[in-house]
């Protein structure tokens, strides 16, 4: 008989809850029908080992959810402490998986898409009917302590996501501050730099200046020995050139003393900035150790929520419990 497994899933899984919460979702189909999937025959039951490799999963994973309220939805066939599985139960454990990992979803909000709370409140029973050889039992105190286990690893994972949020506001604050410390820095670089450019500036005007103080009086020493010469007599002296020589030896001595007190005051101006500048860069040291704490932590917390989503991952009651009394310790200290 010849048979494709894609359309054969698609027809018996159309109003399916949890495959229109993977279309909800928008998980891609490729990842949902994925070559081991289709490779399965629908005559053929496989062991929880079989299953697990189809699905890419360990056994003992596959065998988590038969402890919780999903085992009715998965339908396996149950003969002792063994199961078997047909390939609807392996499409329904494939799909479980898929939300748990890629949509975040946890089997308290898978049971809630079934509908498993509602109908067990009003006695309704159209839950897929279980196959199994044993006869049918109460839930026992393992389902309810796999349930109990559920509950808190949803509030510890919801307490976690808050910590984070708040974790990355804090790095963006410190982030902020960071741009403004490295833009204070610019701007008094920028400040040194004008400064030594100025006093640069007033160095060579007043080099000039001396420069031109000792030309002008060795001019003025050679006219009054000119003066005393006979021929000086045919060449009188103009009073308006002494007086411009004399006029420009004054300034030249007034600016020279402009410019030394200029010096110092840009002295001790460039002081003060360079002392800022030294206190700014330990502040942005330690801003910058900040932020490398800060992302640390948030680290820490994706790592105890991507712990707390892998179902492969079996922690206790008791471990759960000290774990969410102490949320920010790192996940190895509390479950070693």
């Amino acid at each position: 008989m010849e048979y494709n497994m894609k359309e054969l899933l698609e027809e018996n899984f159309n109003d399916d809850p949890i495959f229109r919460e993977i279309q909800i979702n928008k998980i891609d189909l490729d990842d949902v029908f994925t070559a081991n999937i289709l490779e399965m025959h629908p005559e053929t039951t496989y062991s929880t080992v079989e299953a697990g490799k189809i699905i890419g999963r360990k056994d003992s994973t596959l065998r988590n959810y038969f402890r919780t309220e999903l085992e009715d939805y998965v339908a396996p066939e149950r003969s002792g402490k063994y199961y078997r599985l047909n390939y609807q139960s392996v499409f329904r454990l494939h799909m479980i998986l898929l939300l748990v990992e890629k949509a975040n979803k946890t089997t308290v909000d898978i049971g809630y898409a079934l509908g498993i709370s509602a109908l067990s409140s009003t006695g309704s029973s159209i839950k897929p009917k279980r196959r199994t050889t044993d006869s049918a039992l109460e839930p026992s105190q393992e389902n309810n302590n796999a349930q109990l286990n559920e509950l808190k690893k949803m509030m510890l994972i919801q307490n976690m996501r808050q910590v984070e949020l708040q974790e990355r506001t804090s790095l963006t604050d410190l982030k902020v501050e960071l741009t403004n410390l490295n833009r204070e820095i610019d701007s008094i670089n920028n400040k040194i730099e004008i400064v030594k450019l100025t006093k640069e500036k007033e160095h060579a005007t007043n080099k000039y200046y001396k420069v031109l103080d000792y030309s002008l009086r060795n001019t003025r020493a050679g006219n009054k020995d000119t003066k005393k010469g006979f021929w000086s007599i045919f060449k009188p002296q103009s009073e308006e050139d002494e007086v411009d020589i004399d006029q420009v030896l004054r300034e030249a001595s007034i600016n020279a003393e402009k410019e030394v007190a200029a010096t110092t005051e840009l002295e001790e101006e460039t002081k003060e900035l360079k002392a800022k500048l030294k206190e700014l860069d330990e502040e942005k040291n330690k801003k910058e150790e900040e932020i490398e704490n800060q992302v640390l932590k948030i680290s820490k917390v994706e790592t105890k929520v991507k712990y707390l989503n892998d179902p492969s991952n079996e922690i206790s009651i008791d471990q759960l419990s000290k774990f969410l009394i102490n949320s920010n310790e790192d996940i190895d200290d509390k479950l070693t």
